[in-house]
């Protein structure tokens, strides 16, 4: 909405890079570009905008301020569930781990271990939805220690429990087997 506002007042949006949610709850880059629709008048009448992923982690790197960061979000998307650690992602990126902390803080406002949570905590909540995996499988499958530290994490992201979310969004009757293979 602020940036149709942005627009409406002429201010043009043209292949800006962003981070954008997707239906799995990870966000991904994109290019945005939004433009003013004009009526035969010359009024504005209102916006039109689309968005695309950016074709690859260099791509999206490649306008933003550090290609470091691509690397490390591309690496946590991959690896979400192993045990992950500050020093692993800055060597993986080249970085020190004070610099690749910074770098987080600066562009997402979260440290890369906040990142994670959330990432963690994302794709979660697609298991929560679409089978009927205990909360235990659930939060082994995301990288967390326990029932517990899952539960902590999920309520610190979304205000509420893991069960509540599964409760309220409901699920889709699918039932998987401990190997993920439909019942």
């Amino acid at each position: 909405r602020m940036d149709d506002g942005y627009v409406l007042k002429g201010v043009l949006i043209r292949d800006r890079l962003e981070l954008v949610g997707r239906y799995d709850h990870v966000s991904t880059w994109n290019r945005t570009t939004k433009l003013p629709i004009i009526g035969t008048n010359g009024l504005v009448l209102g916006t039109a905008g689309i968005t695309r992923p950016a074709e690859s982690v260099e791509d999206a790197v490649g306008v933003h301020a550090d290609a470091a960061l691509g690397k490390a979000l591309d690496y946590i998307r991959r690896h979400h569930a192993d045990t992950l650690s500050n020093q692993t992602l800055a060597a993986m990126t080249g970085r020190s781990v004070r610099a690749l902390e910074r770098l987080f803080v600066r562009e997402l406002g979260l440290s890369p271990q906040q990142y994670l949570r959330r990432v963690r905590v994302r794709l979660s909540c697609h298991d929560l939805i679409n089978t009927r995996w205990g909360l235990r499988e659930v939060a082994l499958r995301h990288g967390f220690y326990d029932q517990s530290h899952f539960s902590r994490e999920f309520r610190k992201e979304t205000s509420m429990t893991p069960k509540a979310y599964r409760l309220q969004f409901g699920s889709s009757g699918i039932v998987l087997g401990s190997k993920g293979v439909p019942l």
